[in-house]
């Protein structure tokens, strides 16, 4: 996800007529008008899979199609991740970029460093350093909230992505968050680690 798709009609090929116009339809409620360009550059905003299609029509009017289902991962790097649960009235969040991570913490603003490392089957290693909080007093609940949040965010070591959730996973902890701006858990409880 943010990452540029090219897609190519250029192996069409005209029958009596030549290919005038490519027509695309990227599978997310975007497409891309006729041209007579057979590439095209998509940049999906969000994770799925989509059926992307494109229209080839001659110069007598006379059009074939072909689709290509293709599946958008979210990355580890860029998106903003909330944590669920937690308390009520109250938000962790979490933005790995560029070996930085930051976010808010129930009270308090944090950030550290990372380095992350994906695995062969899809998970990443994970190292978090460097922690450290604008340390704001607030409500004793959402004070220790914090401080276990913290503390299982420092021990760390694999990252998973499943759809719009990440798991981190430490010694003691599990962390699960949904990517901002997509489905929430409760809305998806299947999906959630038991």
């Amino acid at each position: 996800m943010g990452e540029p798709v090219i897609f190519s009609a250029e192996g069409s090929t005209s029958g009596s007529s030549p290919i005038q116009t490519f027509a695309w339809n990227f599978g997310d409620a975007t497409s891309a008008p006729a041209s007579p360009n057979a590439t095209v550059t998509k940049l999906y905003e969000q994770s799925g899979t989509f059926l992307v299609t494109v229209v080839a029509t001659d110069a007598n009017g006379l059009s074939s199609s072909a689709a290509l289902q293709i599946t958008i991962d979210t990355r580890l790097e860029g998106p903003v991740w909330s944590l669920y649960p937690v308390e009520p009235r109250s938000a962790i969040t979490l933005q790995f970029l560029q070996g930085e991570l930051e976010g808010f913490s129930g009270c308090n603003t944090y950030s550290g460093t990372y380095t992350a490392t994906q695995n062969e089957d899809g998970t990443y290693a994970v190292e978090v350093s460097g922690l450290v909080t604008s340390q704001i007093s607030c409500a004793e609940n959402l004070m220790e909230q914090e401080e276990e949040y913290l503390d299982a965010l420092g021990a760390v070591t694999t990252a998973q992505i499943e759809g719009n959730l990440l798991t981190l996973t430490a010694p003691d902890a599990v962390l699960t968050y949904y990517e901002v701006g997509t489905i929430k858990p409760e809305q998806l409880p299947a999906l959630l680690p038991r």
